[in-house]
């Protein structure tokens, strides 16, 4: 029998626990990227960066249609219709109605959404405050 094998009939609960650690050193979960933000006098400081994004964008769909957002979005990540999404994101559900003229697809990275988030003050000449 080798020390392994003895190991784990002899102290299974030992060896769990030292494996879990060598494994959580060795492969460490990348972190994920919350952005909180303010612009136009609201700030958007969900620990969900989507529910964000979301936010952001049917706020700024109370002031500009759908055309607006054509110029800051790339059309991959917007539709009027919510079949006209690739299946991936759809069966993700991750396509979100913003108001009665459009959806939008949140099935980006957070890298992305940032960016959108960027274009769209930029596009309307407001500032972008990370928090």
């Amino acid at each position: 029998m080798n020390k392994l094998e003895l190991l784990l009939e002899k102290c299974p609960e030992q060896v769990e626990e030292l494996v879990n650690k060598l494994y959580k050193k060795n492969f460490k979960k990348k972190s994920k990227k919350i952005f909180h933000f303010k612009a136009l006098g609201k700030t958007y400081d969900s620990d969900i960066f989507t529910d964000n994004y979301i936010n952001f964008i049917q706020d700024i769909s109370k002031i500009h249609n759908y055309e607006f957002f054509k110029l800051c979005i790339p059309s991959c990540y917007l539709s009027t219709k919510h079949d006209l999404f690739t299946e991936s994101h759809i069966e993700r559900n991750q396509v979100v109605k913003i108001c009665k003229d459009f959806y939008i697809s949140t099935y980006s990275s957070t890298e992305k959404k940032i960016e959108h988030v960027k274009n769209i003050c930029e596009m309307i000449g407001i500032k972008v405050v990370e928090l």
